[in-house]
């Protein structure tokens, strides 16, 4: 059964062909958010991004296993390191 263990937040780069600074552009705008949800969950990693008013959420999901999300922190793809740690109601 699956099960949310916490989430947490990072910086992450949706798009490839997108660079962080274009990002806090658009983000200065009101056109796009920085922040990516991580839940993670007994089975996989699941990163959403946030801010529905601006995105289709739907669009903006991508489950991982966890060496995934491990080789997806050491990439260019994302910023900085994870914060604002939630813990999930047990």
């Amino acid at each position: 059964m699956r099960k949310l263990l916490f989430c947490a937040y990072v910086f992450y780069r949706w798009k490839e062909e997108e660079t962080f600074e274009d990002i806090w552009k658009k983000v200065e705008e009101g056109a796009d958010t920085m922040h990516t949800l991580v839940m993670f969950y007994n089975d996989s990693v699941v990163l959403q991004k946030t801010e529905d008013s601006i995105h289709n959420n739907h669009e903006y999901n991508l489950k991982l296993t966890y060496d995934e999300f491990v080789e997806l922190m050491l990439s260019d793809r994302v910023q900085d390191s994870l914060y604002d740690f939630e813990q999930a109601e047990l």
